[in-house]
């Protein structure tokens, strides 16, 4: 199935006619595309037809409501005096699509062909073409994540974007790859595997780093395996109220701060620093623990300047918030065992010792050589915390979410309501 980067919900000239359908068929000579022009007389076929098929409508509606509109009733509507259908969202008034804005309407005729389309529901290739068209960045990071959770049957996305938005997304999970396709020397057409994170990618593509900080608050952190594990730990928390169904990018971001550099950032104007909420909202800090004595003046500053927005992680980094239970299970995949296990470590051990030196040592039935580089830390922090994530993800609440991170998430789940208002 394709969905071309010429489509929409609104026909244009007489309905029947389909130009954009006839346009991508004369340009591609691809005849199994979806524009959106069809999606009235699908709603309507359906509706009309079986209660298998009615049921299809009902379950679309439903999957549009919980992804996109905090689990508002969704109700879509062929009325029989249009030519375009009509929306209804929760208990505000009935309206044509085109008044909800194109956002919505590209949300939409991304998921539609998902429902309605024309195959046995066996498996699915989905092609589109630039699917952030119109899409703010928390739109775009939903798109992701409902093709990541779908589990209707199997499906396969490939997708051409210019977006760092969905570039950033990229980076963060082993279910996702990124390839760069361009002209070769030869004029042959090259396409390579790159990560999302790399900078001449970002660069190729125009992105700049404000164009991150468009949410109402942000929360900065260390680096990306902080950002990971503390959107794991949010979205873990969230799940147990219904109230909260805040959107990254677009109620709050992470931000990765770099070490040292945030005392620097928050310094005044007259100190030759610069100050980060002017341009990036409200803002909350995250440190770690680790070497206390020769950070205690950065601290304190960054102390007298946020107040209760400023936190120290009761660890002595990130990696040290993760259970024992998370820690066997990544150690499992790494050793390809699923008899190893964590011996008792004291929870003030557990806390203070860099994560690679614990493994080293309380891992019992390791065969790896070391997870540990010579000052104790991981060796393997990026690929180790992607692994850690999924188990974090999955996991009983109790046995993937120790005390010290759910305080920390709740925390920053606090801090994402004062913000915004809580629901």
């Amino acid at each position: 199935m394709f969905i071309p980067q010429l489509r929409g919900l609104r026909p244009l000239g007489n309905p029947d006619q389909s130009l954009m359908s006839a346009r991508t068929r004369k340009d591609y000579g691809i005849e199994d595309g979806f524009t959106g022009e069809s999606l009235y007389d699908s709603l309507r076929r359906h509706l009309l037809g079986t209660h298998a098929q009615r049921l299809r409508v009902a379950a679309f509606e439903q999957f549009l409501g919980r992804t996109f509109f905090s689990g508002s009733d969704i109700t879509i509507i062929p009325r029989h005096d249009a030519d375009v259908v009509n929306v209804r969202i929760g208990s505000d008034p009935e309206c044509n699509i085109y008044d909800l804005g194109d956002g919505v309407q590209h949300c939409i005729v991304l998921f539609a062909p998902l429902y309605f389309g024309d195959f046995d529901k066996t498996g699915l290739a989905l092609f589109v073409e630039e699917p952030d068209l119109f899409l703010h960045p928390g739109y775009q990071r939903l798109w992701v994540r409902a093709i990541l959770e779908w589990n209707d049957y199997p499906l396969q996305v490939f997708a051409t974007t210019h977006s760092n938005h969905l570039l950033e997304r990229a980076s963060e999970g082993s279910d996702l790859s990124v390839f760069r396709v361009g002209k070769g020397a030869r004029e042959a057409v090259e396409c390579r595997q790159v990560s999302g994170r790399d900078r001449a990618l970002l660069d190729y593509v125009g992105a700049r780093n404000t164009s991150v900080f468009l949410s109402n608050c942000t929360i900065w952190v260390e680096g990306p395996t902080d950002r990971a594990y503390f959107r794991a730990y949010l979205s873990r928390v969230m799940t147990l109220s219904e109230t909260d169904t805040w959107r990254e990018d677009l109620h709050y971001s992470f931000v990765e701060y770099g070490g040292a550099n945030i005392a620097h950032m928050f310094k005044s104007l007259d100190d030759g620093g610069y100050d980060p909420e002017s341009f990036a909202g409200r803002c909350m800090v995250i440190v770690d623990k680790d070497d206390e004595n020769s950070k205690t003046d950065r601290k304190q500053f960054l102390r007298d300047r946020l107040e209760d927005r400023f936190v120290i992680l009761p660890t002595r980094e990130v990696e040290n918030l993760l259970t024992p239970h998370v820690v066997e299970g990544v150690a499992r995949a790494y050793e390809r065992n699923d008899d190893v296990r964590i011996s008792t470590v004291s929870t003030r051990k557990w806390r203070m010792t860099p994560m690679g030196s614990l493994i080293n040592t309380h891992l019992e039935g390791r065969k790896r050589k070391t997870y540990a580089t010579s000052s104790g830390t991981l060796t393997d922090k990026m690929k180790f915390c992607e692994r850690a994530v999924e188990v974090i993800r999955s996991g009983e609440f109790e046995l993937v979410v120790s005390k010290d991170a759910d305080a920390v998430a709740r925390q920053i789940l606090g801090f994402i309501r004062d913000t915004n208002g809580a629901p």
